[in-house]
């Protein structure tokens, strides 16, 4: 498409007349000429119409005068390290990786209290005695199954030796091996249900020299932490559902953080996060997503990612309120365009490209866009680094292949959008 020098210096007029917008193009209102920050976003958010037929031809004026008097101004496109964040609402919690709720094992009454809130423990520390019968019944019965063993190995060997030798029948040294079976079942069955009850292989090998069948059963710590919730009291009746103690390791926290359903193109696992929380001022804290939720809530329409953070001093606690600044670019390079180069032409965002060196024929491009950068946009597709696009006076250049591209059905799918 050819534009003689005429024609652009009337079209330069008209888009500059009292009333009518400076980006304004033939036949838009004011509305339509100035587009809401929402509508902007959800334009520049669409990707490239491949039905689109203002890209297909090049704009081209009559000579580099014709240019110089639209105003037509350009900037070669780069490749630059992006770094940007966005701000969310997020909640710190406990990490349920080193979070443990302790109940006993086995039902009894608490003997002992040892543990009490904000108390540091370490793994392996007694918190509570619970006098369990369960335990001590658990106890007895092991020895039982282990004397038993030690009797029908001896029964069965006997047994077997005499059938050998036609003492005795066949049948009874089976019966004899079977019987030996048996309590070998047995004693792993009772084996097993001691470990259930908390006790280590330490403790059962000290049970087969002590004999003893003391029912008090230790609760202990799983690992390092701090107690964070107590319910123990001397005397009283627990059950295996019955929570008595809660540790925490709070070395490292969670920040629950709310995304928009827009944010799932940009945030990932592993982008860092600095926590900025509402009642700790002064203090942020570092870390990262580790999980990003595949689901939306229906009712608010956003999501839930979480990130482990770092409360080496002890300062954050479970609940708090505050702010999650997610980095979603890290340095990465990536091709930049600016805003005043991108127009919209009704179902594809174009970008000139001036395609010879006299400056006097543009390309219209479909270009794929990405992050907003405030002056500009990151580009996904469309450019290169090292192209030469218009800036100022692209709209005139839409407002030409526009009028070509009237009745011609560029992307009625898309354009429903608009209305």
């Amino acid at each position: 498409m050819t534009i003689p020098r005429m024609t652009l210096i009337a079209v330069i007029t008209a888009v500059t007349l009292p009333g009518r917008g400076d980006h304004s193009t033939a036949g838009e209102s004011p509305a339509q000429a100035a587009p809401s920050r929402n509508e902007t976003a959800r334009r520049a958010a669409l990707p490239p119409s491949p039905t689109c037929v203002n890209s297909k031809t090049p704009v081209k004026l009559q000579s580099p005068e014709a240019a110089r008097t639209a105003g037509l101004q350009f900037v070669e496109i780069k490749e630059l390290p992006l770094t940007a964040t966005i701000t969310r609402n997020a909640e710190v919690a406990y990490n349920a990786n080193r979070y443990a709720r302790l109940s006993p094992r086995a039902a009894g009454f608490i003997a002992d209290v040892v543990g009490d809130l904000g108390d540091s423990v370490s793994s392996g520390d007694v918190l509570a005695v619970v006098d369990s019968a369960e335990l001590g019944a658990a106890k007895a019965e092991y020895l039982q199954a282990l004397a038993g063993i030690q009797l029908w190995k001896r029964t069965a060997e006997r047994q077997r030796s005499l059938a050998d030798r036609g003492i005795a029948t066949e049948n009874e040294a089976l019966e004899a091996e079977n019987k030996f079976a048996e309590v070998q079942i047995n004693l792993a069955r009772t084996r097993q249900r001691l470990r259930n009850l908390g006790l280590w292989e330490t403790d059962i090998a000290a049970l087969e020299r002590s004999q003893d069948t003391s029912s008090r059963l230790q609760l202990t710590a799983p690992f390092e932490g701090t107690i964070v919730e107590r319910s123990a009291v001397l005397g009283e009746v627990v059950d295996t559902d019955h929570v008595v103690f809660t540790v925490a390791n709070t070395q490292t926290l969670w920040a629950m953080i709310d995304l928009f359903e827009a944010d799932v193109t940009d945030v990932a696992l592993d982008r860092k996060v600095m926590f900025v929380p509402e009642s700790v001022r002064g203090h942020v804290f570092p870390g990262k997503i580790t999980w990003i939720s595949t689901h939306l809530d229906p009712a608010t329409r956003t999501l839930k990612a979480r990130a482990e953070i770092a409360n080496e001093n002890g300062l954050l606690r479970a609940n708090t309120f505050g702010r999650a600044e997610i980095a979603i670019r890290d340095g990465e390079r990536a091709i930049v365009v600016p805003k005043d180069a991108v127009q919209w032409d009704g179902c594809c965002n174009l970008v000139f490209v001036k395609s010879n060196e006299q400056g006097t024929t543009f390309q219209p491009t479909q270009v794929r866009l990405g992050l907003d950068i405030g002056a500009g946009y990151e580009t996904l597709s469309g450019l290169a680094a090292g192209d030469i696009v218009v800036t100022a006076g692209s709209f005139l250049l839409k407002t030409e292949i526009l009028k070509g591209s009237i009745g011609a059905g560029c992307c009625d799918n898309v354009e429903k959008l608009d209305k």
